[in-house]
């Protein structure tokens, strides 16, 4: 992801509502939501692993590239 794209899911995200289904860490890393130094780091170094992330062509929508995300971390490929 570019600097372009990041700011542009800055700005849809930034209206987090109560019924967000985007992971708690997309969250944090993203600067939306406070918590404590340790938790925010963590977080942040998840959020910066996502961004690097290659989907595959297949995914289409933000739901389909967190749920390779997340299976790429289960599987430790990244």
């Amino acid at each position: 992801m570019d600097e372009i794209e990041i700011e542009l899911m800055k700005q849809e995200f930034s209206e987090v509502d109560t019924k967000s289904t985007s992971p708690e860490w997309f969250l944090i890393g993203m600067g939306l939501v406070d918590t404590s130094p340790a938790k925010y780091n963590k977080a942040r170094e998840i959020y910066l692993q996502f961004l690097k992330f290659q989907a595959t062509p297949f995914a289409e929508t933000f739901e389909d590239v967190l749920s390779e995300f997340n299976l790429a971390k289960l599987h430790n490929r990244l």
